[in-house]
């Protein structure tokens, strides 16, 4: 699946309810990018990956098909500094889990939101409304 240039993506910041340490030093919020468009085929790799997180084997997977929908972030662990840039990197979701499963879980949530719910969570809000 490997891609020549990196493609398109949206940016939306860590929500304020994972606390100040996900603050820049100029007060800026850590962000992650995601890639714009997923399509099916992307989106079918993940199916059967029911025991990501007790499966070591799944969990690389994920890993191997996520760094190619996660094109950009600055997430940083408070004591040791910036994460490894998550683009044709599987490494820096393992990182991230080992880093704040809660955050982990949140940035890979992020692939099952459709655009408009990433615009969304960018403007303020946790979810569009129905």
């Amino acid at each position: 699946m490997a891609e020549d240039r990196k493609p398109a993506g949206i940016r939306i910041d860590v929500p304020e309810k994972f606390g100040s340490v996900y603050t820049n030093a100029d007060g800026s919020r850590q962000y992650v990018e995601r890639r714009q468009q997923i399509g099916r085929g992307i989106r079918k790799e993940f199916v059967g990956l029911s025991e990501l997180f007790s499966e070591d084997e799944q969990f690389e997977k994920a890993c191997e098909t996520f760094q190619w929908l996660f094109t950009d972030w600055d997430l940083a662990d408070s004591t040791t500094g910036p994460l490894p840039k998550p683009w044709q990197t599987p490494g820096a979701f393992t990182a991230l889990m080992d880093m704040d499963q809660d955050l982990a879980l949140w940035v890979m949530q992020l692939v099952n939101k459709t655009m408009a719910q990433l615009i969304a969570l960018q403007s303020g809000e946790e979810d569009l409304k129905n």
